[in-house]
């Protein structure tokens, strides 16, 4: 499952995709700024994050614990 965060979208709560594990890729808007405790905890399917391109000011550091298939984060700005 690919998941696309519309633009306008700030932040991502706590839990927000916990335990999600059909999903295999999330496409971030150039509006995010902060990604919250657990946000992707246990998705064990995703493989593709990328941040680069986003404001990006707070990202928890245990956003993606256990996204074992996890190969691209993209580089924070």
């Amino acid at each position: 499952m690919t998941v696309d965060i519309p633009e306008g979208v700030k932040d991502i709560y706590e839990g927000a995709f916990y335990h999600c594990t059909s999903l295999t890729t999330i496409s971030f808007p150039t509006t995010l700024e902060m990604i919250g405790k657990v946000a992707f905890n246990y998705c064990k399917s995703l493989q593709s994050a990328i941040l680069s391109h986003t404001k990006i000011q707070f990202l928890d550091a245990g956003a993606f614990y256990q996204c074992k298939n996890l190969e691209t984060v993209g580089k924070l700005p």
